[in-house]
C-alpha cells in the first residue's frame, strides 16, 4: 500500500508547512508515523491533517494546537493521532494499524490564527495551503 504526502508550500507571512516523506510504502496492519514540520510566527498555530482521495475533495482528518487536545473527523477517532511538539516544530499524523482504503494523499496544513472556533477551523482551509 502506498501513502503519498504532499506539500504545497503555502506562505502566510512567514508561515509555512513541510513534509518530510513523498512516498511511504507500508504493509497493512502496521503503524505509521508521517512527518510535518511547521514554521509559523505565531504563538498558537493551528495545525490541520486532511487525506485525498482520487476525484473528490480532500477530507478533513483532524487539527489540533500546542495547547488543546486533537479535534478528530468521526471516521478519525480511534487510529489517527498527533501531538504537536513546540521545541521541534512538528506535527506527526500518526495511524496505527494502516488499511487500505488509508491508500491517498495526506497533506498537513497550518492556520496562524490566534482565536477560531472548531466549527470554523473545520471549513477554513488555511492561507490557500491546499
Amino acid at each position: 500500500m502506498l501513502l503519498h504526502c504532499v506539500c504545497f508550500p503555502g506562505y502566510c507571512g512567514g508561515d509555512s508547512v513541510t513534509q518530510l516523506e513523498s512516498f511511504l510504502t507500508v504493509n497493512e496492519g502496521e503503524d505509521v508515523s508521517l512527518q510535518c514540520n511547521y514554521t509559523t510566527t505565531s504563538n498558537t498555530p493551528y495545525l490541520f491533517w486532511y487525506r485525498h482521495y482520487p476525484n473528490r475533495a480532500p477530507e478533513y482528518i483532524l487539527w489540533t494546537y500546542s495547547r488543546g487536545q486533537p479535534q478528530h473527523a468521526d471516521f478519525a477517532k480511534e487510529r489517527f493521532s498527533t501531538k504537536v511538539d513546540e521545541s521541534r516544530r512538528t506535527v506527526p499524523l500518526s495511524i496505527a494499524q494502516v488499511r487500505v482504503a488509508d491508500s491517498a494523499v495526506y497533506y498537513c496544513a497550518l492556520s496562524p490564527t490566534e482565536a477560531q472556533s472548531s466549527h470554523s477551523a473545520l471549513q477554513k482551509l488555511p492561507c490557500g495551503v491546499l
